[in-house]
């Protein structure tokens, strides 16, 4: 593993072999060869971030894109997973670092649902190192 600096001292864990690319202030991180999704971080100061509710934001957001969402808090992270009408399954995160809301999603093809959960889970749990 990898310690990358995703956003202003925000860091974390890569495997060696995912590469990451910043483009437009969203972070994405892959496996060039043999990874099947893609992982992407979007960072947002905000000054009154410890009052947000992680849960009602990230509903509001998915409910602009999916329907019968389900926000669940994992590890004090709001987390909501959704296979959609084009056979593309969903994660999304979304949770704070002192004043930074953090928000991240995974995609891949439902038909490889589950295939990267281990290092993506790896992954997010060691954001904000």
């Amino acid at each position: 593993m990898k310690i990358v600096d995703f956003n202003n001292g925000i860091k974390g864990k890569i495997p060696n072999d995912w590469k990451s690319e910043t483009s437009d202030d969203v972070v994405s991180l892959y496996e060039p060869d043999n990874g099947v999704g893609a992982l992407q971080l979007s960072f947002y100061n905000i000054d009154n971030a410890p009052s947000i509710e992680l849960s009602k934001e990230l509903e509001s957001y998915l409910g602009d894109k999916h329907e019968k969402i389900i926000v669940k808090i994992i590890d004090g992270r709001a987390y909501s997973d959704i296979e959609d009408e084009d056979g593309i399954y969903w994660q999304y995160w979304l949770f704070l670092k002192d004043t930074t809301v953090i928000f991240v999603s995974y995609n891949c093809d439902k038909s490889d649902k589950g295939i990267e959960d281990p290092v993506v889970k790896e992954i997010i749990s060691s954001i904000g190192l």
